[in-house]
């Protein structure tokens, strides 16, 4: 249970401090109880350990599954095919999936396909008999959020922190800088491909949206690193005041050209309220603006898909041997719940699962936390569903974390609980399949913390707090031998986190310090001396 919390000398930053940072670097939600308050977002008060060469391999595995999202998403056909059977029994599912078969009859107006995903793993911990130590939860291709206070708290735990723990390292998080510049670069070859000029990047957003502020950190930084403005829109404000060129098809809104659609919003059914904003979903898709993500890529982050790449023989139709090993050594077990493919095999696995409810997780087609069902709830749920409502879900092998003490922040609370915590690798994908990609990019990180009483993960649902991971090398695996291979990014940041481990790297966080304190060390100076001198005086 979370019970209440004093500091300790373990904790190191203190709740007076955490407070302090989140509210100055903007570390914040809106109120759950009052839509005009905003406060600080929910956070562990020290990050949580976390091994290097986890971090490491996960971080390796970014290209991996950029290219995989671009692949299934460049096979239009094998996501109508293999997606129609859930979509006949999820409806949700069933109009992205006709939104696909429209864009596709009707040709698509933008090859350029933009992608901020993010791939979330937690530690594994089962028997000695499996190796395993990293398993994929999911792969987020739409709305992946909290980069940007996810790179505010980082920096709080590397000034506040880490200061005091010289074994551990919490590594850079440049999510917000990566994340914005991925859209300034589509807006870029936007602009520069139609020769169309003062375009503005639009958000599409949910109104009244908790999670504002992490959006807010990319639209400014769009503006003052990359002089690119931001408009922001819910689904049925595009659907009134967005119109598509029918000689350009050029998307303008509010009498601006409209050159990248980042989704924020969309992702669930609660997005849409009537046709008014299906009909918004699909202007957008038709438009030539370039889309994040578009129809495709988000098809081909459902669950389903995710599934479905684990059956044997799919996953070779888009990534070579090499790289199916790597996905493979991270994926849990995930299993079919549509009799239609195979009904002895849901018939086993059902089985199974109601035999052992803990073992495993019922997942619907949804986005966003709080959908999942575990334990009794899923296995009555097995029980009663009708076979045509089980086909909606797949079923996964549950991920075994192992837990440690931490100390949450939430409401200006401070708790203690036993936790588990879910690692979140943000990347970067800009390509139109006729080259080699233009971005393809490791792009930060995200680190949830829950109770091991709580099942879900998501932040903004209010089922987990933010953190940052503390890295601790093991010395029996090399970090150079684990980055071979991984591309530019990784070997940067293991070069990165050794640096910081001996105290060679004077980043913006402890560059900005060090010139506090030395501006407090040369008042400090200069007050002695004109207190000297009053006395000379004297």
């Amino acid at each position: 249970p979370m019970l209440p919390s004093s500091p300790t000398a373990r904790t190191r930053t203190t709740k007076e401090d955490a407070l302090a940072w989140a509210l100055t670097h903007g570390i914040v939600m809106r109120d759950a109880k009052s839509d005009k308050l905003f406060t600080h977002a929910p956070m562990t008060l020290a990050p949580y350990e976390f091994s290097a060469q986890a971090f490491l391999s996960a971080v390796a595995l970014a290209p991996v599954f950029n290219r995989l999202v671009d692949a299934v998403a460049r096979h239009p056909t094998w996501l109508q095919e293999r997606l129609r059977g859930v979509a006949s029994h999820d409806a949700f599912t069933g109009r992205l999936l006709s939104i696909l078969d429209t864009v596709r009859e009707e040709g698509e107006a933008q090859p350029l396909y933009l992608g901020i995903h993010r791939s979330d793993y937690m530690p594994h911990e089962g028997p000695v008999s499996d190796p395993r130590l990293l398993l994929q939860v999911e792969l987020n291709t739409i709305s992946s959020s909290f980069g940007g206070l996810s790179s505010s708290l980082a920096g709080m735990y590397r000034t506040l922190h880490t200061l005091t723990d010289p074994n551990g390292v919490v590594p850079p998080n440049r999510a917000t800088d990566a994340l914005a510049s991925a859209l300034a670069r589509a807006h870029g070859e936007y602009q520069a491909r139609t020769g169309s000029a003062g375009c503005v990047v639009m958000f599409v957003v949910q109104p009244l949206e908790r999670n504002e502020a992490d959006q807010r950190m990319l639209q400014f930084q769009l503006l003052e690193r990359h002089g690119v403005r931001v408009k922001r829109a819910s689904l049925r404000e595009v659907a009134d005041l967005a119109y598509i060129d029918p000689a350009t098809r050029a998307l303008l809104f509010r009498d601006h050209e409209v050159s990248v659609v980042y989704f924020r919003a969309g992702y669930t059914p609660d997005d849409y309220d009537g046709e008014k904003e299906w009909d918004a979903r699909l202007k957008l898709e038709r438009s030539r603006a370039v889309k994040c993500p578009n129809i495709a890529y988000h098809l081909a982050g459902a669950k389903k898909a995710q599934q479905l790449l684990a059956v044997p023989g799919e996953l070779e139709i888009f990534l070579n041997a090499r790289d199916c090993e790597r996905v493979r050594a991270v994926t849990a077990g995930l299993y079919t719940l549509d009799e239609s493919e195979d009904s002895a095999e849901v018939a086993a696995v059902v089985s199974r699962a109601v035999a052992n409810p803990e073992a495993y997780v019922l997942k619907p087609q949804r986005e966003g936390g709080g959908n999942n069902l575990y334990g009794q709830e899923m296995a009555e749920a097995l029980r009663t569903m009708s076979a045509s409502e089980r086909a909606a879900y797949i079923l996964m092998e549950r991920i075994l974390p192992p837990a440690e003490h931490a100390t949450l922040l939430r409401d200006s609370e401070v708790f203690r609980a036993m936790c588990t915590c879910e690692l979140g690798i943000f990347s970067v994908f800009l390509g139109d399949a006729s080259r080699r990609p233009l971005l393809d990019e490791y792009a930060g990180y995200l680190l949830r913390v829950k109770s091991v009483q709580t099942n879900e993960g998501g932040v903004a649902a209010g089922y987990a707090v933010l953190s940052a991971p503390i890295l601790y090398e093991d010395p029996a695996v090399s970090l150079e031998e684990l980055c071979e291979g991984g591309g530019e990014a990784l070997r940067e940041l293991s070069a990165d986190i050794h640096a910081l481990r001996k105290g060679e790297v004077d980043d913006a966080f402890m560059v900005d310090l060090r010139s506090v304190l030395v501006v407090s060390a040369l008042a400090g100076l200069a007050g002695v001396l004109v207190g000297w001198w009053s006395r000379m005086r004297r």
